[in-house]
């Protein structure tokens, strides 16, 4: 009886190891081509901070040093710099890149705290897309359409990086005292992802060590804010100090953290890791297929309608006309223009049945850029000639309710 049991475990031994090298063959196959797709990769968290050691300095330096254009803020994860100043990352006669006044807005002047009887005050929050990166001030979407108008003003919140969870915290802490006649919440096809991330290097890997709110519905449905965790600059010591536990809090309530790639004791494992990759994208197949992104039931579509649904309601009470403003990426336009589909699409439907006013702006790129191939409008972000056709198909979209805001405005 001894000798079956021994030759069964010796055998299982023999087949584990079999399947091991099995494995271990197969992602020296296919790994170096998965390196290269977020979705596979292999990381490990605890060297990709260590090797970030720099960026977390820098971060610890903020204390004594205010200057830059983006700055860290407790509530928000971070935002952008009072008269912050960025500068382009090359030699050129005319150095800077973007500029933000005295209120943390990017413009080049100051805005009164409450609009005028005769202008329209537009306010927009959102990312790097509603920011206009890459584009200097006078190039960015927001100033063009601002400039289009002497009857309106164009108050650009955005931030670079930024996920529509912090972006509606930054409606609610900054935009709502400005009075907004209009409030306008951005969001490009990526962000329902970033809407799970509590420490950005969980999802986006190449990104600097900072952590953000989130949004989560608990298991009794309330939907709840999870705080950012870093709140000063100091509190980033402990990436340096206990970077394990740190990580373990910090991947607690971060979906990518658990859904992704949790570190355990098997991961020298290949055959271990090839059933892990396996698992994730059989529970999560929209990330093979980007065009599943926005599937309805799943948890990232659900947080980002409960935000935009949040976002109108409140703009409403605050006497303000709430828009969404839909901004496609390269992949998207590019997929569009190949067989008509576009991955947001189930939020467009979501939008239309619930009345929530929206201008998307893959219509205007259609509309306007149809001569143009995708790289010309949008080489990463919006190029100068995406920016122009944004304005001007958002300001065409949205004239008749700058008229009759106007209108109501002068007849108070």
């Amino acid at each position: 009886m001894k000798s079956k049991t021994l030759a069964r475990l010796i055998g299982t031994v023999f087949v584990l190891i079999i399947c091991e090298v099995f494995a271990l063959l197969g992602l020296k196959i296919v790994q170096p081509h998965w390196q290269q797709d977020w979705r596979f990769q292999a990381i490990s968290y605890e060297e990709l901070v260590k090797e970030k050691t720099y960026m977390v300095n820098t971060l610890l330096a903020e204390d004594q040093n205010h200057r830059g254009y983006i700055r860290l803020d407790a509530d928000l994860g971070w935002s952008v710099n009072s008269n912050g100043v960025a500068l382009k990352p090359y030699d050129d006669p005319d150095p800077e890149l973007y500029r933000a006044n005295g209120q943390g807005i990017r413009s080049s002047h100051e805005y009164q705290r409450e609009p005028a009887n005769d202008v329209v005050r537009v306010a927009v929050f959102g990312d790097s897309f509603t920011h206009a990166d890459d584009v200097q001030n006078d190039l960015a979407w927001t100033t063009i359409w601002e400039k289009s108008h002497s009857n309106i003003e164009v108050l650009n919140f955005g931030v670079p990086g930024y996920g529509t969870d912090q972006a509606y915290l930054r409606y609610q802490k900054h935009g709502k005292a400005f009075s907004p006649d209009i409030a306008v919440l951005g969001i490009m096809s990526e962000n329902l992802n970033r809407n799970l991330n509590h420490f950005i290097p969980f999802y986006r890997h190449d990104a600097w060590p900072n952590s953000k709110p989130r949004f989560e519905f608990a298991p009794d449905g309330t939907f709840t804010l999870r705080e950012n965790v870093f709140r000063s600059a100091s509190d980033y010591q402990v990436l340096i100090d206990d970077l394990p536990a740190t990580l373990t809090k910090l991947g607690e309530h971060d979906w990518w953290y658990n859904a992704k790639y949790k570190p355990g004791v098997m991961d020298k494992s290949a055959l271990y890791r090839l059933m892990h990759y396996g698992y994730i994208l059989f529970r999560y197949p929209w990330m093979l297929d980007s065009q599943n992104l926005y599937n309805k039931e799943s948890e990232h579509y659900k947080i980002l309608l409960e935000i935009i649904q949040r976002f109108s309601e409140e703009a409403l009470e605050s006497e303000s006309i709430p828009v969404i403003v839909l901004f496609p990426s390269l992949e998207v336009l590019a997929q569009y223009r190949g067989d008509g589909s576009f991955a947001y699409s189930p939020l467009v439907d979501d939008l239309k049945k619930q009345s929530i006013r929206y201008v998307d702006v893959l219509e205007g790129f259609t509309k306007y850029g149809g001569n143009l191939n995708v790289p010309e409008l949008i080489p990463g972000h919006y190029s100068v000639t995406g920016n122009k056709m944004v304005a001007r198909y958002i300001n065409e979209e949205l004239q008749g309710l700058i008229e009759s805001s106007l209108t109501r405005k002068q007849n108070r």
